[in-house]
Formats: C-alpha cells, structure tokens, sequence
C-alpha cells in the first residue's frame, strides 16, 4: 500500500510540475518536424502581414513622388475640380488674398503670394529647393513632382520656410483661402504653429508609429496567463498589440486638427470679401479636401489592423485580439 501511494504522488507530481503534462492526461512535446512546421507557418503569417501593413508605404509616396501622366493629367483635373470649384475669378481671389494679408498682420510677417505658372517654374524651383533640401534622387523627384502639379492647377500650399503662399493660376486657386489659414496657423497661432510642429509623426502622409505597431503585432504573442501573471511589459506589449490600429490612426490627429483650423481660419478671414453663398461652397470644397487626408489616416490604420488579423489568422494564435 505504502508503495503504491508513493507511485502515485510521483505521478501527480509530475501532471502539475511538468508543463507538458496535464492532470488526467499526458501532453507530448512537439516532435522536431512539428516545431519546425510550426516555426515556418509563425514565419509566414509574420511575412505576409508585413507585407499587408507596408504595402501603404509606396503607395503614399508615389503620390509624392511621381508626375502625373499625361493620360491621366485630364482626369486629375476634373478630380480637382469637383473637389474645390471655381466659385469666383481669379482676379478677384488674388486682390482678396493681398488684402487679407495686409489687414491681418501676414504681410509683416513676411507673408507672400506666389501664383504657379508654367512662365515661372524657375522660380518656383527656387522656392521648392529652400523647402525641399537635398540632392538625393528622392529630393529631386519630389521638388519635380511638386513642380508639376503646382503648374497643371492639381495642388496649392504655404511654404513654411519661405512664407510663400502658392496657389496654381489654372484652377484650385480658391484654395488661396485655405492657405492663408495655414499662414495665420504658422504665425499668428501658437495653437495652430504646435499643431504644424507635430504634423513630424506623419511625415509624407505616413505615421511614424507604423514600425512600432506593426512590430508589436507581428511578432508579439500573447501569452494565455491570467493579467496579474504579467510584467508590466508583457501588458504593454499586449496593450500595443490590441490597439495597433487605434494607435496608427492617432497620430494623424495633428494633421486632421491643423489642417481643419487653417480651413477654418481661411473661412473666418473670406467673410469680409464673399458672400454667404460663396463661403458656404467654399466650406464644402474644404471639407471635401480634408476627408481626402481623413480617408488617407483611416487607410494606414485598417492596413495595420489588417496585416495583425492576417498574421494570427495564418499562426492561429490570438483569436481573441
């Protein structure tokens, strides 16, 4: 008897110090082929949702980088078009802007109108050239590819450095107002100068949060132990992993904010040279134009949120994320 319950204490010792085994049962280990089947599966569910979480990447910055086609320049125009219509001459948006930056203030600041023409694209280089340091190849395709879409009426901007409004002479030229916002948000507003500064942690459109998020999803595993079993950097990996997405998409908050006071502040300054009608058009190009960049922080966030799901799908782990 004696002998028997020594026997059966080594057993029971064994199903609850051993983590291979189970009470009432035997877990085996994994055989040599089946941690290697398992390592590779774990490898390409990581790869294939790297792939998924980065694939945002070129094509953000091929918008910045790349001129458009010539088959394709028509169809942008329209785009743009719809977007910001020509609700008043430009004449008159030009005078507009000259006043409005002597009466705010802007013209002491420094504050110019450059109007993009293809009669003056050295000019224009030499402004982009002050913005856009660097003789890299990346440098120089983006100053090119800002050329060209300032000249063909497909974009507008107040260049910090140089406190140039820039506005295309074609068309989108009503977005003058808007850029005047960002001028006062640049110099006339530490609210809206903080919000500029911080615009960093999406640079070119892109979150620089992205490799943290997507590292902490992809090669973090949550281990399947109760919360007060974890370091407090096992729940912050946890915590990074489970709000990749969210964490992604707030980082654009700057851009959103800034970009929506400069519209509101290039409405507040029109008032006293359009009329009710004409700001209420303008105001619906200007939220048309920030859903642009809303749709474009929602995009980089559902490609981290999916390129997670993708992976634990593939891995079979964290079906509860």
């Amino acid at each position: 008897m004696s002998v028997f319950i020594c026997y059966m204490n080594d057993v029971f010792s064994n199903f609850t110090v051993n983590n291979t085994k189970y009470m009432l049962g035997i877990q085996r280990t994994q055989s040599t082929q089946q941690k290697k089947h398992s390592g590779l599966k774990n490898a390409a569910s990581i790869a294939a949702g790297g792939i998924v979480g980065l694939s945002a990447i070129p094509v953000i910055l091929n918008e910045y980088i790349t001129k458009v086609s010539p088959q394709d320049l028509d169809l942008y125009k329209k785009i743009m078009s719809y977007i910001l219509p020509n609700i008043d001459t430009f004449t008159n948006t030009k005078q507009n802007i000259l006043n409005i930056l002597s009466e705010s203030g802007l013209k002491e600041k420094g504050v110019e109108l450059l109007i993009a023409s293809k009669d003056n694209k050295q000019e224009l280089m030499k402004v982009l050239s002050k913005e856009i340091k660097g003789n890299s190849r990346f440098k120089q395709s983006l100053r090119e590819s800002f050329l060209q879409k300032f000249t063909e009426g497909l974009n507008a901007c107040f260049a910090e450095k140089t406190h140039k409004i820039i506005i295309p002479a074609q068309q989108l030229y009503m977005s003058a107002y808007h850029e005047a916002g960002h001028a006062w948000n640049c110099l006339k507003s530490p609210t809206g100068k903080f919000l500029q500064k911080s615009r960093i942690i999406t640079p070119f459109g892109i979150s620089a949060a992205l490799p943290l998020t997507l590292c902490a999803g992809l090669l973090h595993n949550k281990k399947d132990i109760s919360s007060t079993q974890k370091s407090k950097y096992e729940k912050m990996k946890d915590f990074i992993k489970n709000n990749a997405g969210k964490i992604t998409m707030a980082t654009y908050i700057p851009i959103l904010a800034e970009e929506g006071l400069a519209s509101f502040n290039g409405l507040r300054l029109s008032k006293k040279y359009l009329d009710a009608e004409k700001i209420q058009a303008l105001a619906f190009g200007y939220t048309l134009s920030w859903s642009t960049y809303f749709l474009l922080a929602l995009g980089v966030a559902s490609t981290v949120w999916m390129a997670i799901a993708l992976k634990d799908k593939i891995a079979g782990k964290d079906k509860n994320t």
